[in-house]
């Protein structure tokens, strides 16, 4: 299971240096002492990956490689260059370039992108590079795809963060003599998105007086199940007279899986004709796959159904809609439908994080009561012990 822990440190007076935090377990005492693994499958923790930042359309500018004019950027879903030349033993395209400002370290780069030849290209232009400097000169980290946007992923070995920017350009090249050949090359991304390394330890920056930072680390618990453990944060400087804190601990039990559902929608239908049959009233979002449950936690669960009857205790009888006339299924027909209950229907056995989804449909039968506004409950419930009565956990 994975879970994520983040601390928050606030420099209280002046000039506090770089402030870095570190994630610790208690692996040798009551007290977290050892930062927490960065290798895949180490128990009982290890990190994961943190996710990333990314850079979305428009770029910074987008430039002339040679000529430093400004190029054409469109404000659509793709930053978008466009070079044509002509009788020139030469050509490069305006560069996209994409400066990303940032206090922390990365692996590597995504960019979602592509290149395409213009309408009046006769020869020419070859190649589209993605760069990136390195604090003194612009380094070629690989190539974008000809024609076909794709996400491709560089590593950010050779990369600079200078000051906390990166910065990063694509552009297209003629890799052949292009005298006498009117041609002419289209680049363009949609963004680009920075993988941050994994590491126990992460760098808020300097801090100064007042300002505080928030960090973030994903966690996967491999430990024994049952087994409980402190986890907590030490915050130093860069400024060794600065004295070094840390957070308070946290407890982590270490549980097999987590059990959660949710679903947002209420059961409304609407106006109908006493005396109609359920297949003449299905609920007004069958059609539309309204009714969805989610599974959004990490067990396999068992999932059930039960409901009340259907009443309005301001009309004298009849005034009550059994609840045995809501029919409910999974799939959307009314014939294969299974009557509601005041006891639990088992909806399946088998609902996993990876399906993350069950549709449920309803349909009504009215019988003939007094018109006015009926009200009931459903009550759907989700469990991993596959027993509904009192042996299980949903009652």
């Amino acid at each position: 299971s994975t879970f994520v822990a983040n601390a928050t440190v606030t420099c209280r007076n002046g000039d506090c240096g770089t402030v870095y935090g570190t994630i610790r377990y208690n692996k040798s005492s009551s007290y977290p002492d050892t930062a927490i693994n960065t290798t895949t499958g180490a128990t009982p923790f290890y990190l994961t990956s943190p996710g990333g930042e990314k850079k979305m359309s428009p770029a910074t500018e987008a430039r002339n490689s040679t000529a430093d004019e400004t190029a054409r950027v469109s404000n659509s879903d793709d930053d978008y260059a466009h070079e044509a030349c002509s009788g020139t033993t030469s050509c490069d395209s305006p560069y996209i370039k994409i400066n990303f400002t940032t206090t922390e370290t990365y692996e590597n780069v995504t960019v979602e992108g592509y290149w395409t030849k213009g309408s009046h290209a006769l020869s020419g232009f070859s190649y589209s590079d993605f760069d990136c400097y390195n604090g003194s000169d612009w380094i070629k980290l690989g190539s974008l795809p000809e024609s076909t946007e794709a996400n491709i992923t560089f590593n950010l070995t050779l990369c600079s963060n200078i000051n906390g920017n990166y910065s990063f350009r694509t552009r297209c090249h003629a890799g052949t003599d292009v005298t006498g050949d009117s041609v002419s090359c289209n680049v363009y991304v949609d963004y680009i998105f920075l993988n941050r390394s994994i590491s126990s330890m992460i760098s808020c920056g300097s801090l100064s007086k007042d300002q505080s930072c928030q960090l973030n680390w994903t966690i996967n618990a491999t430990g024994d199940i049952g087994s409980e453990w402190k986890i907590g944060v030490l915050f130093n400087s860069s400024d060794s007279s600065i004295q070094q804190n840390h957070t308070g601990n946290a407890t982590i039990r270490i549980l097999e899986c987590h059990e959660s559902i949710s679903f947002n929608w209420n059961l409304n239908f609407g106006t109908l004709n006493p005396n109609t049959p359920g297949s003449n009233n299905p609920a007004p979002g069958n059609n539309n796959k309204l009714y969805n449950v989610t599974n959004t936690g990490t067990c396999t669960l068992s999932m059930w159904i039960k409901g009340t009857d259907i009443t309005n205790n301001t009309l004298p009888p009849p005034n009550t809609i059994g609840v045995g006339n809501l029919t409910w299924n999974t799939v959307n027909d009314y014939t294969t439908s299974s009557n509601m209950s005041k006891d639990y229907s088992l909806i399946t056995s088998d609902f996993t994080p990876e399906m993350r989804n069950i549709t449920t449909y309803y349909w009504l039968s009215v019988p003939p009561v007094y018109a006015g506004s009926y009200t009931g409950t459903i009550t759907i419930c989700g469990n991993t012990s596959q027993q509904s009565g009192s042996n299980g956990v949903c009652e």
